[in-house]
């Protein structure tokens, strides 16, 4: 099986983080491939997180880009079904 990356335990982290309003910015470092951020701001919207990708995304890397202050960005409680909890309790165990 191949490792899927990012691992789920880091997605559960990122996705923690982000629901108790820990997160300043999201950001990745996928040069020269077919990722994007664009998947994480609509991964929020779909949550209804729009305000937060934008603060996420957009104004606090553009902050500290400009070395201004970063906004605070509100926890988001991040829905997630039965499946989705176990699917990465049983993956976590195997790393």
């Amino acid at each position: 099986m191949e490792p899927r990356w990012p691992p789920a335990a880091v997605v559960a982290r990122a996705r923690a983080l982000v629901a108790e309003g820990l997160a300043d910015i999201l950001a990745g470092d996928n040069h020269g491939d077919d990722r994007s951020l664009a998947t994480a701001r609509e991964f929020l919207r779909e949550h209804g997180g729009a305000v937060q990708a934008g603060l996420l995304l957009d104004v606090n890397p553009a902050a500290i880009l400009a070395g201004g202050n970063l906004e605070e960005v509100p926890p988001l409680p991040l829905r997630t079904n039965v499946l989705s909890r176990l699917r990465n309790l049983l993956t976590e165990s195997d790393q």
